[in-house]
């Protein structure tokens, strides 16, 4: 945490085709404001357009925004560049097409060093700079920090689940950007407000989730009141009325449409067109509507042609407010995340303000006007559109090759060669590749499968897994889901064979070596451990030395535990794992004080960030507190951890021993029976016994 376009032969055609809507006549540029004018982007991942009741939808509710485009102006031709939170918000910053900045894929890329972003032109120009984003998708590793004074993005999860599953609240990334600017007293400012909800799974909180039917709609319904109170943040500061605001998302989602349930694969509308709204300072311009297509990569160029800005050079976005906006292009799309991790066929669009062209094995183009749910495949009535495009689309491709992920240092080609993993990925992007219309089922039997796993069901998730990777060897998912079933199973040999199958596959994603790490660490195989988790320095460098430190735990190498706990903290100070691990180092050095002191700091950054309660992080500060004398702190965390954690069995035992201790003999027999109640079988039985044999034998002591 931290805080020239491509030349291309035959380019006739291209003018279009590098972020290729046709215009609706000239209009007048807004006025433009002074140079210190607030600046504020509001990302809501995964959103849909026609989802908002401003687009039309009749079921849904968003006060807050309906409230905020009335002082705003709509776009309702917007798009991304690419189904896929990474590579948009990529061409959000770089005014990038992603061929250009080189991001494919949420996994294994990271921006170029050299290009200029938002944030670096707005720091340069005199501007604090903050952001806050709420999923390690777009964590600072991948350069989307670039530029900010401060960018939170602290995901305190386990590093073995899957990355978009390490997100947080996105109301508690709101306040931490309001807090950002409380410490701010520049007029110039530019914040940047990322909110996960509503991805999948959609588990809308309350009232929500009572309140609308469909979950999608009230994780909707959840992000609108986060958008609502950061706006109220905004206004309580005096900054709404003069800031310049735009409201976005990256990308959309499937919900079933031609298929897909969730993003990533397919370029259908769906799944690129977003809802773009933007408020002029002075709310200039208020309540119009444009229908021109638009793009994420627009949003840059238009962010400083409105402060008088000059944009960095070669960027494929245009001012959305000058007299370039009107004229005909078309809006690139791209999806390369099937091909990387199922094995199918990249797809490539272009979208105008009539027409949407989809290359791919069985070419497609839709009148998305007259068809929005873009059903009918008119690509056999109008050839020459299809014959434009495809020259259009070629040209890109041929002009601009693809580069697979994670293009190592190195010290990494030399680590994975001699691990047995380089050279093993995903084959040459030009192969002859099923075309993803006619594998799309396979996703529904994926999701079939990590069901059954998360319903306990690991026999039945085994065998979807080999179903999928027997048809499509290079469906890397299947492999996770083999890897996992066995896990669940307890099968941890054939769990490594599976991951490491898909680690060679895969072309050794650092992710998979993360979970590798973590297996061979549980099998004692502590060198392979260390080895995999070092392959994950680059990737997630926090992570890697957790994981690193954890290893050295179990080795009972409490220095090298120490140290590379010590360098996690350095990282992320407010990373609680590493925290708890050095508490842990402490307590095994005798040093009970300094894990008290470790442990509070862990409470408060739990607190402070609202995490959920952490299991044991109360039990050990009662423990810490005993063997500091301290016997009514101690009893006070003891019961905070059998509040939170009931099936601690321990923290029973504790309590009732520390309660029997101060002569409460009756109250302690109370709290071992209410432990029995709450953990009814053998194992709280036999140790209620236990401790009230401890009990009686120091009343007969005291006696």
């Amino acid at each position: 945490m931290n805080v020239t376009r491509t030349a291309l032969s035959a380019a006739g055609t291209l003018a279009v085709a590098l972020l290729i809507g046709a215009g609706c006549g000239k209009e007048a540029p807004s006025a433009r404001p002074a140079a210190d004018t607030p600046v504020f982007i509001i990302s809501i991942d995964t959103l849909r357009s026609d989802r908002l009741p401003l687009y039309g939808y009749a079921k849904g509710s968003t006060p807050a925004i309906d409230n905020f485009r009335r002082d705003a102006v709509l776009f309702r031709s917007a798009f991304s560049h690419a189904p896929l939170t990474l590579p948009s918000h990529a061409s959000l910053m770089t005014g990038l097409v992603p061929y250009r900045h080189g991001v494919r894929d949420n996994i294994g890329y990271a921006m170029k060093p050299e290009q200029p972003t938002l944030a670096t032109i707005l720091k340069e120009n005199g501007y604090a700079t903050g952001g806050a984003v709420s999923s390690f998708v777009i964590r600072s590793e991948t350069g989307i920090d670039r530029g900010f004074d401060e960018y939170d993005d602290l995901m305190t999860v386990s590093p073995m689940k899957s990355v978009t599953s390490w997100t947080r609240d996105g109301d508690l990334s709101r306040e931490l950007l309001t807090k950002w600017l409380q410490r701010t007293t520049t007029q110039r400012v530019f914040g940047f407000l990322h909110l996960y909800e509503p991805h999948g799974p959609y588990t809308p909180p309350e009232p929500y989730k009572s309140k609308l039917a469909d979950p999608y709609d009230g994780e909707i319904a959840y992000a609108d009141a986060i958008v609502g109170r950061f706006l109220d943040d905004l206004r309580a500061k005096g900054l709404y009325d003069r800031s310049l605001i735009i409201l976005m998302s990256d990308h959309g989602e499937g919900l079933g449409d031609h298929g897909e349930v969730a993003h990533g694969v397919f370029v259908y509308r769906e799944s690129i067109q977003i809802p773009l709204i933007v408020k002029l300072p002075g709310k200039a311009r208020a309540g119009e509507e444009i229908d021109r297509v638009a793009s994420i990569a627009d949003l840059m160029p238009t962010i400083l042609g409105q402060l008088g800005i000059e944009a960095a050079k070669g960027i494929d976005g245009i001012d959305l407010f000058s007299p370039d906006a009107s004229k005909a292009r078309a809006i690139y799309s791209e999806s390369y995340f099937q091909r990387l991790h199922y094995g199918w066929k990249e797809l490539v669009s272009l979208v105008d303000t009539k027409h949407h062209y989809i290359d791919a094995p069985r070419v497609e183009l839709y009148d998305y006007v007259a068809d929005p749910a873009e059903l009918k495949n008119i690509a056999e009535e109008q050839r020459r559109v299809v014959a434009e495009r495809r020259g259009e689309v070629a040209a890109i491709v041929a002009a601009s090759p693809f580069e697979q992920p994670r293009a190592a240092s190195p010290e990494d080609v030399a680590k994975l060669t001699a691990l047995g993993y380089l050279g093993s990925g995903p084959r040459d992007v030009s192969g002859d590749l099923p075309d993803p219309k006619d594998k799309i089922a396979d996703l529904t039997l994926m999701g079939r499968g990590t069901s059954y796993l998360e319903r306990g069901d690991a026999e039945k998730a085994l065998e979807v897994g080999r179903a999928l990777v027997k048809s499509n060897p290079d469906f890397l998912h299947g492999w996770g889901l083999i890897s996992s079933a066995y896990e669940k199973m307890g099968k941890k040999e054939l769990a490594l064979v599976a991951l490491e199958e898909q680690m060679k596959r895969s072309n050794g994603s650092p992710q998979v070596a993360l979970m590798m790490a973590g297996v061979y660490a549980e099998l004692g195989r502590y060198e392979e451990a260390r080895k995999h988790a070092e392959l994950a320095l680059g990737y997630a460098p926090a992570i890697a030395r957790e994981t690193l430190a954890s290893i050295a735990m179990r080795q009972g190498r409490l220095d090298l535990a120490e140290a590379e706990a010590q360098k996690c903290v350095a990282l992320e100070p407010n990373r609680v794992q590493p925290l708890m691990l050095l508490s842990e180092v402490r307590n095994k050095q005798q040093r009970f004080g300094e894990e008290l002191e470790y442990l509070d700091r862990t409470k408060a950054i739990v607190a402070s960030f609202r995490m959920p309660p952490i299991r044991e992080l109360e039990f050990r500060r009662g423990e810490a507190l005993l063997r500091l004398g301290r016997v009514g702190e101690a009893e006070a965390a003891l019961r905070a951890e059998t509040e939170g954690f009931p099936d601690n069995l321990r923290s029973w035992s504790s309590l009732a021993l520390v309660v029997g201790a101060q002569g409460r003999s009756a109250e302690a027999k109370t709290i071992l029976a209410r432990a029995k109640e709450k953990n009814p079988g053998p194992k709280m039985a036999e140790l209620a016994r236990q401790t009230l044999r401890v009990i009686e034998e120091g009343e007969r002591q005291g006696r």
